[in-house]
């Protein structure tokens, strides 16, 4: 473990397979960087994603999946997190291997709520938060939510039903055409939640929107309007990478 870490800083969660270029990108915007090892149980391709294994609370607090290894756990909290260990194992088929891949939004909560984690199903309430039942289980993954400079919160997306569930709760949307454009290793293709991650009013996204979705200079346009700036941490198509956990 690196000694210098500095407390104050906040810390950035990614995959351990995220692009070298990415990681450095991070460390240059001024992020204590955790590359997050595999999870026993799931597959080679989604183990090392943060989306899966953890999910954000408040700022400091997250809840993660049981089994996770000892040496990141300890890392975490030597950050300064709280993390609160879930009850739900996971394993590789779908739909147990989704119980932490939750979709935060203002104060509610999306997610195939027949398998969300117990543990984070009652932090999420108690801290106020109310659950929205969707299909998709990879709420987190598909699904990005932004914080509007005005107050409001902007969800960007590529599934239907996330799509239709936040436009219902009054969200503003934007619907990202051409999400098969999005890499995946080892699937046809990813989803814009794995691509990015949030803090404050910027957005970090591995890869480029421009260089992956069908309208993406009206995506750019409504992003600018609502206030946020997306800062792009490697070159080419949108990568997804299990999301970037900022906190």
């Amino acid at each position: 473990m690196d000694k210098s870490i500095n407390n104050e800083q906040k810390t950035c969660i990614m995959s351990s397979f995220a692009p070298k270029s990415a990681i450095r990108a991070m460390k240059a915007e001024g992020y204590n960087v955790f590359c997050i090892p595999p999870l026993p149980g799931l597959n080679q391709v989604e183990g090392t994603h943060p989306d899966m294994q953890l999910c954000k609370i408040t700022y400091h607090d997250l809840v993660c999946a049981p089994g996770m290894d000892r040496n990141a756990l300890f890392e975490l909290n030597y950050s300064g997190l709280r993390l609160i260990e879930g009850d739900t194992r996971l394993t590789r088929k779908y739909p147990y291997n989704i119980a932490y891949n939750v979709l935060t939004a203002g104060m509610l909560f999306f997610h195939n709520l027949n398998y969300t984690d117990p543990i984070l199903y009652e932090a999420l309430t108690t801290w106020g938060c109310t659950p929205v039942h969707v299909n998709q289980g990879y709420a987190a993954c598909s699904s990005v939510a932004l914080q509007r400079t005005d107050g409001g919160v902007l969800v960007m997306t590529g599934d239907a039903g996330i799509r239709d569930a936040c436009k219902d709760a009054g969200f503003q949307i934007i619907w990202c055409e051409g999400i098969e454009n999005v890499r995946l290793r080892g699937y046809d293709h990813g989803f814009m939640g794995g691509c990015c991650g949030r803090d404050g009013q910027k957005l970090y996204t591995c890869g480029r929107i421009e260089d992956t979705f069908d309208n993406a200079s009206e995506i750019m346009e409504i992003i600018k309007d609502a206030g946020v700036e997306v800062i792009s941490l490697c070159s080419g198509r949108l990568k997804d990478i299990g999301g970037i956990i900022i906190a």
